[in-house]
């Protein structure tokens, strides 16, 4: 039996991506298959997508004259192998640029009308259906909705106010996004009374597509077993802690992979293929020369992140004087805090051991992970992290704080570990800079030893990192949901 599911999300790499969300929902369709399941994306279609697609070469699948302020049409790219389904509304997904907000780093107007719209079609199609195969009679109907973040909290809503029983799948990528707004704009969002109760989406006197969905899913997953653990606290739920504790038994975490066809050092045409860690030394070379870094004796430190108070970036800021210590070299590439972006400016002005690139270049960002020594996450949370995976898997030395799948997925090298083969990089006990500047101190000495050095690389490269594993817990989760609707 294959097991139809719709994806539903406001990102899908490779055509609209601002973080990791985009990464996991463009690279779980593929591993799912050979778990006999036929999965379909709905993704908004930007206008960004549109410019790279001709609509020519798409079929109309069904439209739809009211959808929330103006028409809307459902298209399918002629012979793609993997099924994305485009929600075609000029008025609401029409522009170009970060799908959440605008230049100056404010949210866009009325993106709870947008994602209402989104989430109204996902019910849409799991009522009426789709028309998939142009040589096909028969219509495809999801046995399961999967849903992504607060953007998609709406779908069990929609669903029960049109009496649907198909399961719904809740995923929380980042609890620290909620998607509020006021009830006064319910009649917009084509929202009934019920939903502004406590025991709904009513938080703190608004309203909350991340609370809804939680509460309105037949399940909940996020993206790590630690984090899952992190949410039912107060630390890490930002005020709905009692809701991760309450679906407790319907809440699990499930760890993220990435595509190592897409991440294969042996085979990326970004950098100087290698498949063992002397082989990095050549593209450490090029990335030095690349930023200007001279000849460095000691380790090079590189970190691709966006740019918050998240990531935990204002505290390697104040661990750079380590550098000079073991002659290291620091590569930054990311953007987001207008601040940060500031001062990390700054500090490649201000220093010969670190450059930044300020803004997103994926082969830049490719060339780095092959290059750099360490790859560091100093995150004060981190529901997953793809960084560390994609690090591993090309013998970049994670340095992570202890938290979310930081702590899942990098094995810290202690004396037991690094005899038993088996450490893969440092997690610190704790997040600040002296904490950070001692961890990197920890690196520069392990690379002055080559052979210690290349042992762990090894071990690192060598680490699964795919999906193998976590498209079984989905699959067998999608199967528990039929067996229970």
């Amino acid at each position: 039996m294959v097991i139809r599911v719709l994806s539903v999300a406001s990102e899908m790499a490779p055509w609209i991506k601002t973080g990791g969300l985009a990464d996991v929902v463009g690279a779980l369709p593929t591993p799912l298959k050979s778990e006999s399941v036929k999965m379909v994306a709905l993704l908004p279609f930007y206008g960004d997508i549109k410019a790279r697609l001709n609509k020519a070469d798409m079929r109309v699948m069904s439209e739809y004259g009211d959808c929330f302020g103006g028409s809307a049409q459902l298209l399918k790219l002629n012979g793609i192998e993997n099924d994305v389904i485009f929600m075609d509304a000029p008025h609401l997904f029409g522009f170009c640029g970060n799908p959440y907000t605008l230049d100056d780093g404010t949210d866009r107007p009325d993106g709870d009308v947008r994602f209402a719209a989104l989430s109204w079609m996902a019910a849409q199609v799991a009522a009426h259906g789709l028309s998939l195969d142009v040589n096909s009679r028969g219509l495809w109907f999801p046995d399961i909705i999967h849903t992504h973040d607060w953007q998609t909290g709406l779908v069990p809503h929609y669903c029960s106010q049109s009496h649907l029983k198909t399961p719904v799948l809740f995923t929380v990528h980042n609890a620290a996004f909620q998607g509020l707004t006021t009830f006064e704009r319910s009649s917009k969002l084509r929202i009934s009374p019920e939903i502004s109760s406590f025991d709904n989406g009513e938080f703190w006197g608004k309203l909350s597509f991340l609370k809804a969905g939680l509460n309105g899913a037949n399940f909940l997953t996020t993206v790590s077993p630690s984090y899952a653990e992190e949410l039912k606290t107060a630390k890490f739920s930002y005020g709905l802690e009692g809701v991760f504790q309450r679906r407790s038994d319907s809440f699990s975490g499930i760890l993220n992979g990435i595509d190592t066809s897409e991440w294969d050092p042996k085979k990326d045409l970004a950098i100087k293929p290698f498949n063992t860690p002397s082989g990095k030394l050549k593209n450490r070379k090029i990335l030095l020369e690349k930023f200007g870094l001279g000849e460095a004796i000691g380790p090079i430190f590189g970190v691709i992140s966006r740019l918050s108070h998240q990531k935990g970036l204002d505290v390697l800021l104040d661990a750079l004087p380590v550098l000079h210590k073991h002659d290291a070299r620091l590569i930054l590439i990311g953007s987001g805090d207008p601040e940060l972006e500031y001062r990390w400016r700054r500090a490649a002005d201000t220093s010969e051991h670190v450059a930044a690139h300020i803004g997103f270049d994926e082969d830049l960002a490719r060339l780095v992970y092959a290059g750099a020594t360490s790859i560091l996450l100093p995150s004060r949370f981190e529901p997953c992290g793809l960084s560390q995976l994609i690090g591993m898997r090309y013998g970049a030395l994670p340095v992570v704080n202890s938290t979310g799948g930081l702590i899942d997925t990098v094995v810290h090298m202690s004396p037991m570990a690094e005899r038993m083969g088996t450490a893969t990089g440092y997690v610190m006990q704790q997040l600040n800079s002296e904490m950070l500047g001692n961890a990197m101190g920890k690196i520069a000495e392990l690379s002055k030893d080559k052979l210690r050095l290349e042992a762990m690389q090894q071990n690192a490269m060598q680490v699964r990192v795919d999906w193998s594993f976590s498209s079984k817990e989905y699959a067998n989760l999608y199967k528990y949901l039929l067996q229970a609707s």
